[in-house]
């Protein structure tokens, strides 16, 4: 099928879905990149259309679907800048005491951020994100958060050196982490946490402890997904599902695609690329760009 262009003038950075045919963009102008312009094209995929959200002058983090207070839309750039967006309507919110942020994500309906000193914030009313962070570094360590994953009452946050720290009882614990390469991504299934991260490093863990598997990839692994009763993976390249220890391709079609990021809602998971985007719905994958 062709194609409809979004790639041809961006560079796609990252996804959100709403729904299983709505998907948010986070774009990044190719002229506007070379430029070296701070810039951020939000748009989506709606029904197979393109939708323009807003254009930003702040380069994107993370973004994420939230249903709490209410469902909206959350871009938040690295200075704490945020956009929300439902139903036409575009808010501008502000991290108060934001830093370096990594990414944001959904977790238990609400819309976490996190970044580099090990900040967490929690945005549980609009235009209110409240500081919730694990300890700060000391002296000259370089220290971070690269993602979070939990449901609210439990939270795992992974990051760079290979750090896990567990959040419970409003109280942040590092616990014994198998590597020192940055971790990526964290996701919660149905009865563990899983990391992956640099070199096809991927963990598992739970509050017994964590643990490394043999994945059998040596590319970085950026992203993760529970989808179905599955473990999917993402790295530039290759989609990648959990069969037993390892991790096996995914096939997505005929052609060569990229990858990057991963999301799902009601049924579909979403492959983002830089340049590709598929969904994949009952077994079957479809290509939207």
């Amino acid at each position: 099928m062709a194609t409809l262009g979004i790639s041809r003038d961006n560079l796609i950075t990252g996804g959100a879905a709403r729904y299983s045919d709505l998907v948010y963009l986070s774009l990044e102008d190719k002229g506007l990149k070379k430029k070296g312009k701070a810039h951020t094209r939000l748009g989506s995929i709606d029904g197979g259309e393109v939708g323009t959200v807003a254009d930003v002058a702040w380069r994107t983090a993370g973004c994420c679907v939230v249903h709490k207070p209410k469902e909206q839309f959350v871009a938040v750039s690295p200075d704490g800048r945020v956009l929300t967006y439902v139903g036409g309507e575009k808010l501008d919110e502000r991290i108060e005491g934001a830093t370096e942020i990594r990414g944001a994500r959904a977790i238990d309906g609400y819309a976490y951020a996190f970044g580099m000193n090990r900040e967490v914030f929690f945005r549980g009313k609009a235009k209110q994100w409240t500081a919730m962070h694990a300890t700060p570094a000391r002296n000259n360590e370089v220290v971070g958060f690269e993602d979070l994953a939990g449901d609210g009452k439990l939270l795992y946050a992974v990051g760079w050196e290979g750090e896990i720290w567990r959040y419970a009882k409003k109280v942040w614990a590092q616990v014994e982490s198998p590597t020192s390469k940055i971790l990526s991504a964290v996701v919660k299934t149905d009865d563990a946490f899983f990391a992956c991260g640099q070199g096809g490093t991927l963990l598992r863990g739970d509050d017994d402890g964590w643990t490394q598997l043999k994945s059998g990839v040596g590319e970085d692994l950026w992203d993760l997904c529970w989808f179905e009763g599955a473990l999917y993976a993402s790295s530039m390249s290759n989609v990648y599902r959990l069969d037993g220890d390892s991790l096996a391709v995914v096939p997505r079609g005929k052609g060569t695609f990229d990858a990057y990021r991963l999301t799902s809602a009601q049924g579909v998971m979403w492959s983002v690329g830089q340049k590709n985007v598929l969904s994949l719905q009952d077994g079957k994958w479809t290509r939207l760009e």
